[in-house]
């Protein structure tokens, strides 16, 4: 021990530096400047402070205003009387809602049923000016083929003669024309007396030479002549000097002929299978079929006819009914805008009789 003893003790050892122990882990903390931040933003109160943390154990005053609050939270709430009061006030409101709407609706009610009772009656109304209508128009009709067979029966002695060509010059006779065709038609004598009322030709302007000539248009005194040049034409081939061929029709009223037009296609159908059928006045046509005649004075009485026929029903529209007026396309005609309104002329004043007249001032022409 003593040898130890000597020996440290007799020489002189050199110390190593000793390093403190803040060098040595300096490293591994942080600044101390940054930790000192960091405590002042931490919402955590410093250690090394010696007062105490306050928490709500120790703070007199939070308890006290959270009971104040609550307090006067359920002093503010609504009690028993409060809401009983406001049901009452709404149960008063909705009443007063229902008893207006029960009012509307009453109304309204009285209103539709009022309209209804005037529908019913414009109903009536109506249906009576329909039937009114289609009396009308059946007395219309009537009355329709009535005056077509007036005017038929006033020219019932009347001819057309269709083919004679127009001579060049201004005038021409044409009773002494028609006398030196018909004569011979009947096989009589050029110079035998034939009565003619009038004869002339179409009343329309006169065509082009290349043009067709105007149908002739005479009356003759005696209806049994009439009869006779027009059975003569249909069995003989009649033609003039210059071998022109001429057709003989009975001057027939615009009515008749647009309803013969009308019946064409079953008139056509007729013809094709050759059965013979008959124009009648007023307007109608007979025929008979296997024994059994049938009488057509109106589009009703095609469709029996048809079927005696065998072909399919016929669509021919009446040629004595009421035409029916313009449809309405519901189309608004358009108007103009107010900046395209033409504008009215006003008239100049008038100038008194005892007022100066003053001269034109002269206009210089745009011709120069």
């Amino acid at each position: 021990m003593a040898h130890k003893k000597k020996g440290l003790g007799g020489g002189k050892l050199q110390s190593t530096p000793r390093t403190t122990r803040s060098e040595d882990i300096s490293s591994f903390f942080p600044d101390h400047a940054a930790v000192q931040g960091d405590r002042r933003h931490s919402k955590m109160a410093p250690a090394s402070d010696g007062t105490p943390a306050s928490s709500p154990s120790c703070s007199p005053g939070p308890p006290e205003t959270e009971e104040t609050s609550i307090r006067d939270i359920l002093r503010s709430l609504p009690t028993k009387e409060d809401m009983e009061a406001l049901m009452r006030r709404m149960e008063t409101a909705w009443e007063s809602r229902w008893e207006h709407m029960s009012q509307d609706v009453l109304h309204l009610g009285s209103r539709i049923q009022g309209l209804e009772d005037s529908k019913d009656q414009h109903d009536d109304r109506v249906l009576a000016l329909e039937q009114q209508v289609s009396a009308h128009s059946k007395y219309f009709t009537q009355l329709r083929r009535d005056l077509d067979d007036v005017d038929n029966r006033g020219r019932r002695n009347n001819l057309r003669i269709r083919g004679f060509p127009e001579s060049q010059g201004p005038t021409e006779d044409i009773p002494a024309l028609l006398r030196s065709l018909i004569n011979p038609l009947l096989q009589r004598p050029l110079d035998a007396p034939l009565l003619f009322d009038r004869a002339h030709r179409a009343l329309k302007a006169k065509g082009t030479p290349s043009s067709a000539p105007r149908d002739i248009i005479c009356r003759l005194h005696y209806y049994v002549d009439k009869e006779r040049i027009l059975m003569a034409s249909r069995n003989s081939n009649f033609q003039d000097r210059l071998g022109n061929p001429l057709q003989v029709f009975p001057d027939l009223s615009w009515t008749t002929l647009q309803a013969r037009r009308a019946l064409r296609p079953l008139t056509q159908i007729l013809q094709d299978r050759q059965i013979k059928y008959r124009w009648g006045y007023p307007l109608s046509l007979t025929t008979i079929i296997d024994g059994e005649s049938f009488f057509v004075s109106s589009p009703e009485d095609i469709t029996p006819l048809t079927s005696a026929l065998g072909v399919a029903p016929l669509t021919i529209p009446d040629w004595f009914a009421v035409p029916s007026a313009t449809p309405n396309t519901g189309q608004i005609r358009s108007q103009r805008s107010r900046w395209q309104t033409p504008v009215k002329r006003r008239k100049p004043p008038q100038r008194s009789s005892d007022s100066p007249l003053h001269p034109l001032p002269t206009t210089p022409s745009s011709c120069g």
